[in-house]
């Protein structure tokens, strides 16, 4: 796990979701279900098998999506 969490293991890969901002800015069950994404993320990614992402990186992207949507904190 650890050449998986520091980028060696080859066969690795991050899994990224793009998101419209300007949608997300108009339409609320958009960006409700981008925060249930993101807040549910590790158990998605456990119940699958994948490698989750740090508790930091998951602030980083919970902190991201926040301030390109120019929306208040995700509670």
């Amino acid at each position: 796990m650890n050449t998986i969490a520091d980028g060696s293991y080859p066969l690795s890969r991050s899994l990224f979701i793009y998101v419209n901002t300007d949608i997300v800015k108009q339409r609320a069950d958009v960006r409700e279900f981008i925060e249930y994404y993101i807040e549910h993320a590790t158990e998605f990614v456990n119940r699958v098998g994948y490698f989750p992402l740090s508790n930091q990186q998951y602030k980083e992207a919970i902190d991201d999506f926040e301030r390109a949507t120019n929306q208040a904190p995700l509670d």
